[in-house]
């Protein structure tokens, strides 16, 4: 089988992919790379790609020829950083509250959610074997 595959892009799916792309911009830092709102906007996260698609708008095939897919209902992703306190105080100056902290005995995490009710979390170095 060879190399062990590593996740290039995660996604989520949100009611105003602009609004959204806003909100990632200026609370978490991801840069825009690509996109066509209101169906889509790609960011980058580091050396991985963030995506963020209307909720709607990826239940059916697209013009590519790319396969329907989608997701309702609270979601879930984490971004690995290299310290929670700066981002504790980030997330402070945004407004942002912090919902949950954990420490996972390797590492600790902060989650809050985004403008659509999906769980973010912040996880810091050593947390994971990858991170």
């Amino acid at each position: 089988m060879g190399e062990t595959p590593r996740v290039v892009e995660t996604c989520l799916y949100v009611e105003d992919v602009e609004a959204s792309a806003a909100w990632y911009e200026r609370v978490v830092g991801l840069t825009r790379v690509a996109g066509s709102p209101p169906r889509d906007v790609f960011m980058a996260a580091g050396d991985t790609m963030f995506l963020l698609f209307d909720a709607g708008g990826t239940e059916e095939e697209n013009e590519g020829g790319v396969p329907a897919h989608g997701a309702r209902g609270p979601q879930h992703v984490a971004f690995g950083v290299e310290s929670l306190e700066a981002w504790r105080s980030r997330l402070e100056e945004e407004g942002v509250v912090i919902t949950h902290e954990e420490d996972w005995g390797s590492g600790e995490s902060v989650y809050f959610e985004d403008p659509d009710g999906n769980v973010v979390e912040f996880v810091e170095r050593g947390t994971w074997p990858v991170w």
